[in-house]
């Protein structure tokens, strides 16, 4: 639809199109990213694209080149040689061994302080594990549209009593570790609408009981802030949990009349100011596609297509790391396939 209005405005403005087809990605639910020779080269005529890789040019020349040279086989759905290729790569042929070789090569590249981060996996589940075992260091990046957050504004809403408690602690569970197996008990004793009798986590119990009684979101807000005080907890998708934060302070004090507006409004200052982004993130290739870190870690490069793959391997400028089961990674094949060569 974007991609016709632009074909009507060139009948009565010239217009060039920019782009790379390589990262066309958004292809997901009812979206299709145009088809470049069937709907591009079609109607604009072609010029030459670029071919200096300015990204690394002052910072790792080598990985440039390499990744220039690698377009042409990722658009023809070739396998990617790793043999020579300047990155560092780690083996994870054995299944037993995939998660401790992705942890291990996130660890190392996050020593380096003052230097951005970016690990890459397919799925957002995939990263929410991964980044619950990465000890705090490393914060999952959230989708401008959080459904998690809007979803969970809106039950805690939608609650009172015992049953606000527990909206309250399942939320925090998706945010923060040891919550769902530390308070698994008060978590139980919560939900069957009875005060929970139990030695440890006793300051945290006390705030969801004032959750219970209290229908102050200013008693939700410090009720999250206490869960993260849980002995050996870590925060590892920080943002969405400060943004249920912001919501909950903004109903308290009066911007929004209920934490689903507000957590729409605080969403939203996002859409028009930009995220601050963590300095070690996790995240999807729809997330970090655009932005530029120092490092990338591609956490399973065998399990993209070559665009999503192709967008993974250039979020880095310093340098790249890739885990896969071998140095010749085929890319997994698309729903939809076209000749996707030059710029216009």
């Amino acid at each position: 639809m974007q991609h016709g209005l632009v074909v009507k405005l060139l009948e009565i403005l010239p217009c060039r199109i920019v782009g790379d087809p390589l990262q066309g990605i958004f292809d997901f639910g009812d979206n299709r990213p145009v088809q470049w020779d069937q709907h591009v080269r079609t109607t604009f005529h072609e010029v030459s694209g670029p071919t200096t890789p300015w990204r690394w040019a002052n910072s790792n020349p080598a990985i440039g080149e390499w990744l220039m040279d690698i377009r042409g086989k990722l658009v023809s759905d070739q396998g990617v040689d790793l043999r020579h290729a300047p990155v560092q790569w780690l083996d994870c042929c054995d299944s037993k061994t995939v998660k401790a070789k992705q942890l291990s090569a996130c660890f190392a590249r996050a020593g380096k302080r003052g230097e951005t981060v970016i690990a890459v996996h397919q799925w957002p589940n995939q990263c929410h594990n991964v980044a619950s075992c990465l000890k705090g260091i490393y914060s999952c990046i959230e989708p401008v549209d959080a459904e998690d957050l809007y979803d969970s504004a809106q039950f805690i809403d939608t609650t009172t009593g015992f049953a606000r408690a527990v909206a309250v602690l399942d939320f925090a569970g998706k945010c923060i570790t040891k919550v769902r197996t530390e308070l698994k008990t008060i978590r139980s004793a919560l939900k069957d609408g009875n005060i929970p009798r139990v030695r440890k986590n006793q300051d945290q119990m006390r705030v969801l009981l004032e959750v219970a009684d209290n229908n102050s979101l200013a008693a939700v807000k410090r009720a999250l802030r206490s869960l993260t005080e849980v002995t050996g907890a870590v925060v590892y998708r920080r943002e969405l949990l400060q943004e249920m934060e912001r919501a909950a302070h903004a109903v308290f004090v009066g911007n929004a009349d209920t934490l689903y507006e507000a957590a729409w409004v605080v969403r939203n200052r996002v859409r028009q100011r930009g995220r601050c982004l963590p300095r070690c993130g996790v995240g999807t290739t729809l997330l970090v596609k655009g932005l530029e870190f120092d490092h990338v870690v591609v956490l399973d490069a065998d399990g993209f297509d070559a665009r999503n793959l192709y967008v993974a391997l250039t979020r880095g400028a310093k340098s790249l790391t890739i885990v896969s089961r071998d140095k010749i990674i085929t890319p997994i094949k698309r729903r939809d396939a076209s000749s996707e060569k030059g710029c216009l």
